[in-house]
């Protein structure tokens, strides 16, 4: 596999980001009661932790944040939430696939990263 420099890396988690945030606001569109969806990205030692915030788009709508998922800092892997604080990492295959392929937008949907490869 291809070293990737950390700018690299960075620039593939910006573009990662904006892929969620697509397909939040496409599945959005479909909905009878639509809410306000923002992708946050938190910056840890060794992941960067993606998490959801939405708010009801009503006057007094109430704020929910929710794990989406994780993306390893050191090689720019993405793997499921096993809770707020940590991937899952303890399964066969933990790796859902990488930022920087032409393929990490198939390794999600709107629920979260896929629980399983091949959806």
């Amino acid at each position: 596999m291809e070293e990737r420099t950390q700018e690299e890396l960075e620039w593939y988690m910006e573009h990662f980001t904006g892929l969620i945030q697509d397909c939040f606001n496409k599945h959005e569109k479909t909905q009878k009661y639509p809410k306000e969806y923002t992708v946050v990205v938190k910056k840890g030692r060794k992941y960067w932790k993606i998490l959801t915030t939405s708010r009801a788009r009503t006057p007094h709508g109430s704020t929910n944040t929710r794990i989406f998922g994780f993306v390893r800092r050191e090689d720019g892997a993405i793997l499921r939430a096993a809770s707020m604080k940590a991937p899952e990492v303890r399964t066969k295959n933990p790796v859902r696939g990488y930022i920087w392929e032409e393929t990490a937008g198939s390794t999600f949907s709107w629920l979260g990263i896929n629980y399983d490869m091949a959806t």
